[in-house]
């Protein structure tokens, strides 16, 4: 029962994300035409969630660095992508004005607040991050939030328009193919060159 009854209302938050389909295109685009002319995309969430689905993500792109880890390499031009759950945190308001002031195109990526509205793109997710969506007797407080899923499915829908967006361009961007598809560890490293290469 629990099971049918997340995975319901799962379907109905997912279902409210094709709200900021032009959004995601629009950002895509952006994404895509900055790299092929030498910007770099760095990632950060202190969740993590998104920073562990799009960077070194197999069959991800291997344009997304990490802002922990490569952040001071950040410079004007370059894009700053943060997934948040919280609409209104000081930490995460902190790295969207320091971007800014980088000179970084910033977008974020989750409910809407004041982090979203410093940003120069929102992606916004509706889904409620303190809300859990399960009920069951003999628990005062409901459990089971649909937030980081539904974040996670919004930085993917980014990272396709992304690819669409190169293609349409007449270009591929490098994969991150995983060492246990077969070939991987050769196709990553095919990869990894034609990468290294153009910078996406």
């Amino acid at each position: 029962m629990l099971v049918t009854d997340y995975l319901n209302s799962a379907r109905e938050a997912f279902s409210k994300l094709s709200e900021q389909h032009e959004t995601i295109t629009q950002t895509g685009n952006t994404i895509a035409e900055r790299a092929r002319n030498g910007s770099r995309v760095f990632v950060m969430d202190r969740s993590d969630i998104i920073l562990k689905e799009l960077v070194n993500h197999p069959q991800g792109l291997m344009l997304f660095h990490s802002f922990s880890q490569r952040g001071n390499d950040m410079s004007s031009g370059d894009i700053f992508i943060l997934g948040t759950l919280n609409g209104s945190d000081d930490e995460d308001a902190t790295l969207i004005n320091t971007a800014r002031e980088i000179g970084a195109y910033t977008v974020v990526i989750g409910p809407p607040g004041e982090t979203a509205s410093l940003a120069d793109t929102a992606i916004v997710n509706t889904s409620d991050p303190d809300s859990g969506i399960l009920t069951l007797t003999g628990m005062e407080q409901k459990f089971g939030p649909v937030s980081g899923v539904t974040n996670a499915a919004l930085a993917w829908c980014l990272a396709a328009e992304t690819v669409s967006a190169f293609l349409k361009a007449g270009e591929t961007p490098a994969i991150n193919y995983g060492e246990y598809v077969v070939d991987g560890a050769d196709m990553y490293n095919e990869q990894r060159r034609l990468f290294l290469s153009r910078g996406y």
